[in-house]
């Protein structure tokens, strides 16, 4: 049992306390209802949230992980209760148990919990990607407060060197006052000491916030990406579905660690041109003007480096889209012997990427030697015209010391200012498809709780084609399925089976017409079916994984069940591992049948009533077949079957030509 001062909290109650922080209410109001008190298994709790829509993830967390976890988030005591994570506070953790909120060591809770944490998934609450990060920014209001402070205080840490300058020149070493230099040498020295400690706060504080933000903002468009229309999805490739990530990140970059510090800059060069003005107004002018054009050339190296960026992104993209078939491909590849085929088409490509990326690598170029030369030619005149200034008695050396370091840093600061313009123009290109994705409106699936007993489906007048200029896929087609009633849809390739399949399941939508499930559109119905296509992909991992994953999270000892029933128990009995055999990603390590095996093992144990199985068994042996189809796991159940002429399911399932 858990110390005294651990009491955890119930499942409901956790979840209800979980959702009022993260902003879920009132829409998990009718999760929390149907969680029952003694009901207190974490992948119950994730089962119950994914029925009723709501995306959550389950972790496993070991030792000194609990500092990282991402807050809030419920942790699982020994005693099956909860305890929500709060943040940290020093050395410890702030909890909430039932006794309230309090302080608890990490060694404590170490021992206390059983390692299993729940934590709901972000989602994008905006269409706007820029929106979007801010928000995820001021969720770290704090610590942006510290980058912020930290920043304000070394620049104000950077007006004190001149200064000190121009009082060692001028007065200390002229007089000989020793202990005035070694005063002014201490002062120094414990200005650049804490200028490297503000320096590492600031930069300790900007990679948490980051990282933060990076847990945060990819788990949210991931979810919205998987959430996308299917048809949308499908007209995009790869390679800009990845694209869309990489823009995230690089836009991430830009905020957390450019943004507060050309803002910053900003003040830092409106200090130091306000002192210039005041002691040397016309040098100071001249400096505001190469500055300027330092700035302009900037700008203008800049806008060619964007077009270049269009194209080298356009590249990029065809170049990874190639390589991820080329990967998928291998085994083709060998089997034809067209590996270095393969490669040169490959290497077309990526010499075109490269070829982008150097044109734009040597703009980069000119416009460094562009800026350097204009500073140095700047300060070459100012030290010319100082020169003869001080030599004439006009100022002192000191003061004309100060006077040019800062210079240079105004000129530092205001070119900052004008780079962070540029990576903001050169970044546009690679957001175009972060921001493409984000613009589409996800697919909301119904958050009614799948129900047992099977719906009729009713498919009246529905025409369908993949775009206004192609040919119709369905015409004035009609179709009824009673309750609880098994279809055999046969026809040969082109027919238009796996379309009508997807239509049903709700992936896409007629163009005229109506399809109803019980009553209620397919989205609406979305949890209530199962959708399983020819081609099966599994992730990288266990059996048992996968078998979860594609059952909706059925408990084991269904899955178990399922297995037997459908002769993958036989199967996994062969490898040495069972259930927990590990998988590569997409499965290649298993035969096409017994991928095929393995989800629909998984679909048998899940709690749909309707299924609709796309050429399901295609990949099966005669045996396999019978034993499915001979199982009592589709009794009582919907199942509309897809599949070519001559399939063994023909004699055994009325046939709707």
């Amino acid at each position: 049992m858990s110390d005294a001062s651990l009491v955890g909290l119930r499942s409901d109650v956790a979840l209800a306390r979980l959702f009022e922080l993260t902003g879920k209410g009132a829409a998990a109001a009718d999760a929390i209802g149907a969680i029952q008190p003694a009901d207190q298994s974490p992948e119950s709790l994730a089962r119950e949230l994914d029925t009723r829509g709501i995306g959550c993830r389950l972790l496993r967390i070991h030792g000194g992980e609990l500092r990282f976890l991402e807050q809030p988030a419920l942790i699982q005591l020994r005693d099956n209760t909860w305890l929500l994570l709060h943040g940290r506070k020093g050395r410890n953790l702030v909890v909430e148990t039932a006794l309230g909120r309090r302080k608890v060591s990490l060694r404590i809770l170490q021992a206390e919990t059983c390692g299993i944490a729940l934590q709901i998934l972000p989602e994008l609450e905006t269409k706007n990607l820029w929106r979007a990060i801010g928000a995820r920014l001021l969720e770290h209001q704090t610590v942006i407060g510290q980058v912020a402070g930290a920043s304000a205080l070394m620049t104000l840490l950077v007006l004190i060197p001149p200064q000190i300058t121009r009082i060692a020149i001028d007065r200390a070493l002229p007089t000989g006052a020793r202990s005035l230099v070694d005063l002014l040498a201490l002062s120094l020295f414990l200005v650049t000491v804490f200028q490297a400690w503000t320096g590492w706060v600031r930069a300790t504080a900007v990679i948490y916030v980051k990282t933060r933000t990076e847990t945060a903002l990819g788990p949210a468009f991931l979810g919205h990406v998987l959430s996308l229309p299917f048809a949308y999805l499908g007209r995009k490739t790869r390679g800009e579905l990845l694209q869309g990530f990489a823009g995230i990140a690089a836009a991430q970059d830009l905020l957390t660690e450019r943004v507060v510090g050309a803002a910053l800059d900003g003040v830092t060069g409106v200090f130091y041109l306000v002192v210039m003005l005041a002691s040397l107004p016309g040098p100071a002018i001249a400096v505001v003007l190469a500055t300027a054009a330092m700035a302009a050339l900037s700008v203008v190296i800049g806008r060619m480096q964007l077009r270049i960026q269009r194209k080298e992104i356009a590249a990029q993209i065809e170049e990874r889209d190639f390589l991820v078939e080329l990967l998928s491909g291998a085994v083709a590849l060998k089997a034809a012997g067209a590996e270095e085929r393969g490669v040169l088409q490959w290497l077309s490509r990526f010499k075109k990427v490269l070829t982008l990326a150097l044109r734009r690598q040597r703009l980069g170029l000119w416009s460094e030697v562009g800026l350097e030369t204009i500073s140095q030619s700047m300060m070459a005149v100012l030290l010319v015209w100082g020169g003869l200034v001080v030599l004439r008695g006009e100022a002192g050396a000191g003061a004309l010391l100060a006077f040019l370091l800062m210079s240079s840093a105004f000129m530092g600061s205001i070119v900052g200012i004008a780079g962070l313009y540029l990576r903001w123009v050169v970044l546009q290109p690679q957001l175009a498809a972060a921001r493409d994705a984000i613009a589409i409106a996800p697919q909301r699936t119904s958050r009614v709780k799948p129900t047992a007993s099977p719906a009729p489906v009713v498919i009246e007048n529905v025409w369908f084609r993949y775009g206004p200029d192609r040919q119709w896929v369905l015409k004035d087609f009609h179709l009824h399925v009673g309750r609880g009633e098994k279809r055999w849809i046969s026809g040969p390739s082109g027919f238009g089976k796996t379309t009508l399949l997807r239509l049903i399941a709700g992936l896409y939508e007629p163009e005229r017409g109506t399809i109803s499930l019980g009553g209620r559109q397919p989205s609406a119905a979305a949890r209530s079916m199962i959708y399983l296509p020819q081609s099966v992909h599994l992730f990288g991992g266990s059996i048992l994984q996968n078998l979860r994953i594609f059952s909706g999270h059925a408990p084991r000892e269904r899955l178990m069940e399922a297995a037997r029933a459908s002769g993958l128990h036989a199967v996994i009995g062969r490898l040495p591992m069972g259930y927990e055999t590990m998988l590569p990603p997409g499965g290649a390590t298993l035969s096409g049948g017994e991928r095929q095996l393995v989800v629909l093992s998984a679909v048998m144990a899940s709690d749909r009533s309707l299924f609709l199985l796309d050429e399901a068994l295609a990949n099966l042996d005669w045996v396999s077949r019978s034993w499915v189809e001979d199982s009592h796991w589709f009794d009582g159940k919907t199942v509309i079957y897809a599949s070519h002429q001559g399939d063994f399911a023909e004699s055994r399932l009325p046939s709707t030509d």
